[in-house]
């Protein structure tokens, strides 16, 4: 037993050891992040995307919230968030396809404007 240990630290200590070079165009994470922050619009596009998405999250609580009590009813609660989410699998691939072909940032800005419009 002794000589499996003896032999385990010494391949762990060589593992250790291994100072292997990193592949190419690899960066440690906090230099990457660095990276990140050093540019204005990624800020903006964080700002923006966390505002939107606790906007719409609200939304649907409270669109939730009074259906239900109107009604009493869980299914509707169930119904209201089929009618939000048909939209998202019905244009899943055609908005693929167009992410593919045109512009991605005025398809992200035309699709916030009209889900807002709907809202």
């Amino acid at each position: 037993m002794k000589a499996y240990k003896e032999s385990w630290k010494k391949d762990l200590t060589k593992c250790i050891s291994d100072k292997r070079t990193a592949p190419t165009g690899w960066k440690p994470v906090h230099k990457r992040v660095h990276q990140l922050t050093q540019k204005q619009g990624n800020y903006s596009f964080w700002f923006t995307r966390v505002l939107s998405a606790s906007g719409f999250q609200i939304l649907s609580v409270a669109l939730a919230w009074q259906v239900y009590s109107l009604s009493h009813q869980v299914l509707d609660l169930g119904l209201i968030d089929l009618a939000q989410f048909t939209p998202c699998l019905l244009f899943m691939l055609s908005a693929g396809d167009a992410a593919e072909r045109y512009d991605r940032g005025r398809i992200v800005a035309i699709s916030q404007l009209v889900q807002a419009l709907t809202a």
